[in-house]
């Protein structure tokens, strides 16, 4: 017995340490993954580890998004690597793979596995095991294994290199995906032991229809085996029939959703109950990424035949069929021959959150979701998911958030796919077709677009559809019928009283009653900000994120409006300013109360003080009130002008509604779209139920509406207007920067045509004898010769007023020399001369219009090829796409009303780029992930190093005029594109950063360069540039804070108390080292500690300071567009002093954006980075564009100017970078810049010629695309723009000084309406003292004017608005007759019918002004001024005694009375007569 307990004893010992050890080994062996994946892998990812674990419990998987490491502290972070036994990272991108790089050299024990796949290449360069790193292997080469199809060498490399073979192998199984692949890697990387198997291949494809599914292979032949999945999920083998047959599919017209097969199905399959709710089969494709969606649409039609696929929905991102496969794909597209849509499924943000966003799209998204798939013809894009409600996982941590469909979006972008499905059923005699032409600003004078001939266009669109079978009924005769009817029938005249009765007696309209019932239907922050302005839209939003308990992100919106409010208001000069104040900031305190975690009470009730503010008439806080409002409305008449043509309306784009209420321009940031905006286009849509919408030129106003920058909402303006109409927008193919916002924006599909032919500049007249008076100089064989050509020189210069502009481009120069333009010698002279004039002759002018899809003649298709010749470009394969263009511009447009394919091309200059031919294409941008491209970054350096050479190079550095202040730069979106981001790389190379580029050429981060010398950049962002590059935004950003890094650590050195501000400007970049470099070399840091110290000395605290100092970025506000400088200066009767708009343009662009600014007012650091501006930039990168032609080029550049002089009292120097033939790039002073091309161009008989032969299109060129922007610099840079100019111009287009018979054209017809507007815009030059000329002039001038206006009737807005003081300026200078006549119209243009008292001049300063002018005129000829004080462009010129103006004065106040009376007479005969 003892024997037996014995054994017992020993055998429970023996069994009880066996089962310690069994347990110690299990911890022993016990391991931690710690992965970072994204939450489209986890749903797999969580299934492969709970498999796992139930395995092995002794394991932890630690799984994460890049979300959930982002928002991790830095001690969590270091925990998670530093317990980890292997490290797997997968698709870590951008700043999460920065963080990544940087903690794991930090925190992770140096022998632990790290596996990095499919994001940044610098990250997967960091993948280790056993077997070795991969540090030192070729980053080419490894971007080679990540392909589909890899290449022989590539494999050969990786079967050497230990490291690679595993990270391959590893690679294929994530691949693979699915659990089943998923758990033995996770299983290896928890136990290297492990060996990893080879994959298992799921089911390549997945075909679902009415809740059944079938899986196979890719290809799904006919004959190949296929399973069948029931509702039941009972599954049936099939053999013999078609995927179609096997799902019942009908031989009808199908939607097809494509989409990953490892995404969550909700969205596609909500689409398609969307779809099939409207009566439209619809079928789901979800296949595995790349080449299996490639093969997939190549047999889409025999796939799931019977049913036609009729239209693709496409919710994968990136491109389809991956990098390998996206021409095969675009191929695949073209024969399919259907319209495809974009359907975004966002990841990162809730309903409410992206509904509230001013971008829509996060910043990095945009690029992937939107840009990347319009190179495949993919756009319309809506977004038809959100994120979910958090949903944690127990076992590994990580949290995923299934999207959840929005209904709205998905039901919307069904609409548009019946609309367009319609489009290819409905007979083509049915389809009611609307076309809109551009009439901004309006008026009769201005019908036309960029650089298209409107009249001849319209009359060739017309016949073309007339001959496809359209329903047109009779047209006019030539193009001059259809503009006569146009004039009669289609023009906006908002301001025009007698025009607008005269106009609703003829024209269709909506009325008054009507219209407030559609009103009523519409979203309630629509109707609450279109009647009571921006208050009325944030208690709407404030009141949603309330109810969608999204608390923060109420308090968020809150603080941006009243921010930007509170700004508006406390400059404002009203009598409720105080109490506005006070309202304001008692409902800030209301909305964080309603909106705290606890919250008192509703927000709902503060509706009433909202109500309130918006009543006291402030503007910039009030709407347009009730509807109809005032703008184009006659008697209750929303009014629709325009005209019928059968099934087709033509008619032009409505007003914005500014003309009516210029006060807009001063005081909004954005300005929402009036009442009869909206109601024109609910006219079409609802009224003459059109199919489709045809917006003709470039551009539209709608795409530039409020709203979010991408993936706007169904109550986003331009959603609003777009709606469900399917819109074709045919545009000048180097227009793809403004086009790509009509895509993304307006939803619109793009038919781009060609620009005009493009010709060398010829020199002409005096011009041309310089040239030969310096070829006579420099071929002298005697020094009497040589010495006769240099005076004969001298004299032309001084002729010619070409001082300024050589004296602007020898400035360096002249510098070095130490001597002025006067001491140059002849050689030099002569040489700059030569320079100057060669430059000219390089530049490119248009030859002309372009007709949309009419066939260029021989002579112009020879001048173009002759063009391109010049840059290197010539092969019959261009000269056949060039000369097919214009057929296949109306091919395209045609293929866009049957609902078809119009396949996608490149948008550029084609003398720089001729793969923008042929046109008649979907344009699309470049992808800004390659921006700056390796060749744009040296472009821009070489740049930046000539700005810089361009200081005197004795003077030591730290002293130069170069070494003073900050550059400021100008970013475009349209040069972007044409430039391979030149600009970009600019900015960059000024600071000494450079872009990081990986082995495909994308830019994943930026780094400083050693021992670069910076310069402290400040960007001035257009909306285009915000909205379709943020992350350039964001690597300019990173770069200028990097530098503040490089310096900060000796800054708190000298100075600890700037710890706290440069903790705060350096957040956004927490990983940067602080260095020491010198400040003296460090002009970022320097300028920042300028800033900071006073923006500290107006109030700020440290950190507010810092962080605003660190802001160098500006814009308009989110879904604003444009500096409205240029509406400024062509409204010249909304202000008297330019410093107005310079007020206007600091408070548009005062709006801040970065790493971590998203368009929030930053006023106070805006005027302080202007403060310290001393060179601005301007890039040229068009050989069609320059800055004369645009009102873009003042309106940001002049504007900024302004600015600056505004708070420092002097303009900037001004540069532009002339990079249109990369092979002759140059810095050019503006003064150069800007008149040579106005001598090159404008009075060039070379340009005007080929105009002419256009008719009134041609003389709108001549009015709206040069005089009116010559206006704009004038009033933006009056320092450049002299008094020569105008009496140049004066004498080519008014006296006929070319002969060209340029006077009788502008006279004749509807051309008389454009040199109406031409004379008023040079009568309001003088009158603001701006043009300086004697009184025979203005009267011979503005004679012609009165004469033309009491004929024809006011031209338009602006200039000729009939309140404008200019008018007043003028009647006593003109004979009585015409003053009588003048008076008549402009009092029936106000509406003014009944007897009143004559009107005076609206200021006292415009009567003296006449006075002045008058007398001084008629007395001495001399000539004539506005203003008596001399600004600082004019402290050079010598000023009249005062005692000599009263002397004249008073000598000509009986015929001053006198003139006035015969005035007054006349404007009290017209209101008796009206």
């Amino acid at each position: 017995m003892l024997g037996r307990a014995w054994f017992y004893l020993l055998f429970r010992i023996v069994i009880g340490w066996t089962l310690v050890g069994i347990l110690f080994l299990g911890k022993a062996n016990a391991a931690t993954l710690l992965g970072i994946i994204t939450e489209r892998a986890a749903p797999s990812a969580i299934e492969a580890a709970h498999r796992h674990l139930a395995q092995h419990p002794g394991d932890r998987i630690q799984l994460r998004t890049p979300a959930q490491f982002m928002a991790a502290s830095d001690k969590q972070v270091g925990q998670w690597l530093g317990d980890a036994d292997s490290v797997l990272a997968v698709s870590v991108f951008g700043e999460p793979a920065r963080r990544l790089k940087a903690a794991l050299a930090r925190h992770v024990r140096p022998q632990v596995p790290v596996l990095a796949m499919n994001g940044e290449a610098s990250l997967s360069l960091m993948s280790r095991n056993a077997s070795g790193s991969l540090a030192n292997f070729p980053a080419e080469t490894l971007r080679d294994l990540a392909l589909e199809n890899i290449p022989p060498r590539a494999l050969a490399a990786a079967d050497a290199h230990p490291a690679a073979r595993h990270w391959l192998a590893a690679r294929q199984l994530w691949q693979a995906w699915g659990a089943d692949n998923t758990q033995p890697l996770f299983a290896h990387l928890l136990d290297p032991r492990q060996p990893l198997p080879a994959a298992q291949p799921a089911a390549a494809i997945r075909v679902r229809y009415r809740q059944r599914e079938i899986t196979g292979d890719p290809a799904l032949r006919v004959g190949e085996a296929m399973v069948l999945r029931r509702p039941s999920g009972r599954m049936r083998e099939y053999a013999t029939a078609s995927v179609g047959e096997a799902l019942s599919l009908v031989a009808a017209p199908t939607v097809v959703v494509l989409d990953l097969a490892n995404m969550d199905g909700s969205s596609p399959a909500a689409i398609c109950a969307a779809v099939e709710k409207r009566g439209q089969p619809c079928v789901e494709l979800l296949t595995r990424w790349g080449g299996t969606s490639r093969q997939a649409l190549e047999h889409l039609p025999e796939l799931l035949a019977p049913a036609k696929p009729a239209a693709l929905v496409v919710l994968q991102d990136f491109v389809v069929g991956g990098a390998e496969g996206r021409e095969a794909v675009n191929e695949a597209l073209r024969k399919l021959d259907v319209p495809v849509f974009k359907a975004l499924r966002l990841s990162e943000r809730t309903a409410t959150q992206w509904r509230l966003s001013p971008d829509g799209l996060p910043a990095d998204s945009v690029q992937y979701r939107v840009a990347l798939p319009e190179l495949q013809g993919s756009g319309q894009p809506i977004v038809v998911s959100a994120l979910g409600k958090v949903q944690p996982d127990r076992l590994t941590g990580i949290e995923t958030r299934p999207p959840v469909a929005l209904a709205a979006e998905i039901d919307r972008l069904a609409a548009r796919l019946e609309r367009w499905l319609a489009l290819r059923t409905k007979a083509n005699r049915d389809k009611r077709i609307a076309v809109i032409y551009y009439n901004h600003p309006p008026g009769r004078q201005n019908i036309g677009a960029d650089n298209l001939d409107v009249p001849a266009s319209l009359f060739d669109l017309l016949n073309s559809l007339k001959a496809a079978g359209y329903t047109t009924g009779e047209l006019p005769a030539t193009p001059e019928a259809l503009l006569d009817r146009i004039m009669a029938h289609g023009v906006n005249l908002p301001e025009d009283r007698a025009a607008l009765k005269e106009l609703s007696a003829t024209v269709d309209g909506v009325k008054a009653v009507d219209y407030g019932r559609w009103f009523a239907t519409l979203p309630a922050r629509v109707q609450g900000e279109m009647t009571t302005g921006p208050l009325g839209r944030l208690q709407a939003e404030v009141l949603e994120a309330e109810q969608a308990g999204e608390k923060a992100v109420g308090r968020k919106r809150v603080e941006a409006v009243l921010k930007e409010l509170h700004h508006l208001v406390e400059g404002a000069d009203h009598p409720q300013r105080l109490k506005a104040i006070r309202d304001l900031k008692a409902l800030e305190d209301g909305y964080h109360a309603c909106l705290a975690d606890r919250p008192g009470r509703g927000c709902a009730a503060l509706g009433t003080l909202a109500r309130r503010l918006a009543g006291y008439g402030i503007e910039g806080l009030k709407g347009w009130g009730a509807a109809p409002g005032r703008i184009m409305v006659d008697n209750g008449k929303l009014l629709v002008p325009g005209m019928t043509f059968g099934n087709v309306f033509i008619g032009p784009q409505p007003p914005r509604g500014w003309e009516v209420d210029e006060e807009l321009l001063h005081a909004n940031t954005s300005v929402t779209p009036p009442h009869q905006y909206l109601a024109f286009y609910h006219w079409l849509r609802d009224r003459f139920k059109a199919d489709a919408v045809v917006h003709l030129g470039r551009h539209s106003t709608y795409e530039f509406l409020p709203g979010k920058a991408v993936g706007l909402a169904a109550d986003d303006y331009p959603s609003l207007i777009a709606a469900d109409l399917p819109g074709i927008y045919p545009y000048i193919v180097d227009g793809v920067g403004e086009g790509t916002q009509a895509k993304r924006r307006g939803l619109a599909v793009m038919v781009d045509h060609l620009t005009p032919p493009l010709a060398a500049t010829p020199l002409y007249d005096q011009l041309l004898a310089l040239r030969q008076v310096v070829e006579s100089f420099e071929a002298a064989s005697s020094e009497s010769l040589k010495a006769q050509a240099a005076r004969t020189m001298r004299e032309q210069v001084i002729a010619l007023n070409l001082k300024a502009e050589l004296e602007a481009s020898m400035a360096d120069v002249l510098a070095v020399r130490g001597i002025g333009f006067e001491a140059a010698d002849d050689d030099l002279l002569a040489h700059e001369v030569g320079h100057y004039l060669t430059k000219l002759q390089e530049k490119f002018m248009p030859y002309g219009l372009h007709i949309f899809g009419r066939d260029w003649s021989q002579a112009s298709l020879d001048l173009m090829l002759d063009s391109m010749k010049k840059g290197g470009i010539a092969s019959p394969e261009i000269s056949a796409k060039l000369a097919d263009s214009p057929r296949l511009e109306m091919q395209g447009l045609l293929a866009g009303l049957a609902g078809r394919y119009i396949p996608p091309g490149k948008g550029n200059d084609p003398l720089r780029s001729p793969d923008s031919l042929p046109t008649g294409r979907n344009f699309h941008a470049v992808d800004g992930d390659i921006l700056p491209t390796r060749v744009g970054y040296q472009l821009g350096e070489k740049l930046a190093k000539q700005s810089v050479d361009r200081a005197p190079k004795e003077v030591p550095l730290g002293d130069s005029k170069s070494d003073q202040g900050s550059e400021g730069v100008i970013l475009w979106a349209s040069d972007a594109v044409r430039d391979e981001g030149v600009m970009v790389a600019f900015a960059l190379a000024l600071m000494g950063a450079e872009p990081v580029w990986n082995a495909r050429g994308i830019v994943t981060d930026v780094r400083l360069k050693p021992g670069a010398v910076r310069r402290d950049v400040v960007v001035t962002t257009s909306g285009l540039f915000r909205d379709l590059y943020p992350n350039l935004n964001h690597l300019i950003d990173r770069a200028g804070r990097l530098a503040l890094a490089a310096s900060a650590a000796g800054l708190v050195e000298r100075q600890p108390e700037l710890k706290e501000a440069l903790t705060a400007a350096l957040a956004p970049v927490s990983t940067a080292v602080w260095g020491r470099e010198p400040v003296a070399d460090n002009r970022v840091a320097r300028e920042w500690l300028l800033r900071f110290q006073a923006l500290q000395a107006q109030g700020m605290t440290a950190a507010e300071a810092g962080h605003a100092a660190a802001q160098r970025i500006f814009g308009d506000a989110p879904g604003a567009y444009g500096t409205g400088v240029n509406r400024l200066t062509e409204r010249s009767g909304a202000w008297r002093e330019r410093d107005e708009i310079g007020r206007a343009y600091r408070n548009r662009m005062g709006h801040a954006y970065g790493l971590d600014d998203s368009g929030e007012a930053a006023h106070a650091a805006f005027d302080s980075a202007l403060d310290g501006i001393k060179r601005t930039y301007h890039g040229r990168a068009s050989n069609l564009y320059g800055l004369l032609d645009n009102n873009d080029a003042f309106d940001y550049l002049g504007g900024l100017s302004l600015a600056i002089e505004g708070r420092t009292g002097l303009p900037p120097e001004a540069m532009i970078l002339q990079h249109a033939e990369p092979g002759r790039a140059d810095v050019e002073p503006l003064t150069t810049a800007l008149l040579g091309e106005l001598r090159g161009r404008f009075l060039n008989p070379a340009w005007l010629k080929p105009l002419m032969e256009h008719g009134y299109a041609g003389a709108r060129t001549m009015g709206t695309e040069f005089l009116e922007n010559l206006w704009g610099w004038q009033v933006t840079r009056p320092d450049l723009v002299s008094n020569w100019a105008w009496d140049e111009v004066k004498a080519v287009y008014f006296d006929d000084k070319q002969k060209l018979g340029l006077p009788q054209f502008l006279g004749q017809g509807h051309n008389a309406h454009v040199k109406a507007q031409m004379l008023a815009i040079f009568m309001v030059a003088a009158e603001k003292g701006f043009w300086k000329t004697d009184a025979t002039t203005i009267k011979q001038m503005g004679g012609e004017l009165a004469r033309l206006v009491a004929r024809n009737g006011l031209p338009g807005s602006g200039h000729t608005a009939p309140n404008h003081p200019m008018w007043q300026w003028l009647a006593p200078q003109l004979d009585a007759a015409e003053a009588q006549a003048l008076g008549v119209t402009l009092a029936k243009a106000r509406g003014e019918t009944g007897t009143a008292a004559p009107p005076a001049a609206a200021d006292p300063a415009v009567k003296a002004s006449a006075a002045v002018n008058t007398e001084k005129m008629a007395k001495t000829g001399e000539q004539a001024t506005t203003q008596n004080l001399p600004r600082y462009y004019e402290l050079t010129e010598s000023a009249a005694p005062a005692s000599d103006l009263a002397k004249r004065s008073l000598q000509l106040l009986g015929l001053l009375a006198a003139s006035l009376s015969l005035f007054t007479l006349g404007v009290w005969l017209g209101r008796r007569n009206a």
